[in-house]
């Protein structure tokens, strides 16, 4: 636990001194972010915080002194995913290429961790394990809007499965978990409130895939699949929620629009933090869930997955619960 302390102190650490050197650069190479329709912010802002976070984490892997496997790996899908979204941030990349690499790194991740299973199960795992990193991936990147949603849900996923590792005595894992929450934190006073930057696709693949890739880990240590995924509820429901009604309407999901509920949110006039706090809240509260019925009852782990689902869903249809409210006056400008 105290090694994953540290961990947790380094990259926070790490982060905050990166980050002005980071965004010096960005603002040198024209690495900015302009509004459009679409967006939630004012002015250009500075896009690839999300290099400082990746450098964060991989420090204090390194600095904890447990390099082993399952922590090379890990690091490994954040660097190479984040290295696809900074291309994407800095020259523009297809839809295509993203989910082929993102679905490649996926089904390579898995079959580095699922090492406990072989024939036609170890393959059916490692397909799972693939399309689960892809659409998580994604996931994370639609979701990154406003400021601070990344950081606070990206910290508050990462500290679950902090403790659900803990749990389940991998140490290593609680390392990289812990590493995770620590950068997340130290990006927030830059991007909370009013943001000096964004993480851009460097840092919502990155963390996107680490994150995913932590829950392909903790199911190979025996966490239960439907208790790991709790904590990323928040998330998938939203996205999941706005992709059906983008198909249904026939429109094509992957391109930028303001369909999401946090969007819409800021639409009726919520700040960004009101947006971020909220969704934050129930990913901490999914996560709590997931904790709590680790190793509980099958019906308590039930209800507890019944729960968190109920939470998620709440946040991907609260503008919906709300639209009988009246909108908020003078939140509607961007805290950008």
């Amino acid at each position: 636990m105290l090694v994953a302390l540290q961990a947790f102190a380094v990259s926070c650490a790490s982060t905050i001194i990166a980050l002005p050197g980071s965004i010096w650069l960005l603002r040198r190479v024209g690495a900015f972010d302009h509004p459009n329709i679409r967006s939630s912010h004012v002015e250009p802002t500075p896009r690839g915080g999300g290099v400082a976070l990746l450098a964060g984490i991989t420090v204090a892997v390194v600095v904890s002194g447990m390099v082993v496997r399952p922590q090379a790996v890990l690091v490994g899908v954040a660097v190479v995913l984040g290295a696809l979204g900074l291309v994407d941030d800095l020259r523009g990349t297809s839809p295509l290429l993203r989910l082929i690499v993102t679905m490649t790194a996926g089904l390579v991740v898995s079959a580095l961790l699922l090492t406990s299973l072989s024939g036609p199960a170890a393959v059916a795992a490692v397909f799972l394990g693939g399309l689960w990193v892809t659409s998580f991936t994604n996931s994370f990147n639609f979701m990154d809007g406003v400021n601070g949603i990344s950081g606070a849900s990206g910290g508050a996923i990462g500290a679950g499965l902090w403790w659900l590792a803990v749990r389940h005595g991998s140490t290593s894992l609680a390392v990289v978990a812990a590493a995770v929450s620590g950068a997340c934190l130290g990006f927030l006073p830059f991007n909370a409130w009013r943001a000096r930057a964004f993480l851009g696709d460097v840092g919502s693949y990155g963390l996107g895939g680490v994150l995913a890739a932590l829950a392909v880990a903790l199911v190979q240590r025996q966490v239960a699949p439907t208790l790991v995924v709790l904590p990323f509820l928040p998330y998938l429901a939203d996205t999941g929620v706005t992709i059906v009604r983008r198909l249904r309407a026939g429109e094509r999901f992957y391109e930028a629009h303001r369909q999401h509920a946090y969007q819409r949110l800021t639409d009726r006039g919520w700040s960004h933090g009101m947006v971020a706090s909220s969704v934050a809240a129930a990913t901490v509260a999914c996560g709590g869930l997931a904790v709590s019925a680790d190793g509980a009852r099958v019906g308590f782990q039930a209800l507890a997955v019944a729960v968190a689902g109920c939470v998620a869903l709440t946040t991907a249809f609260l503008p919906e619960l709300l639209s009988g409210a009246e909108p908020l006056d003078g939140a509607s400008e961007p805290l950008l």
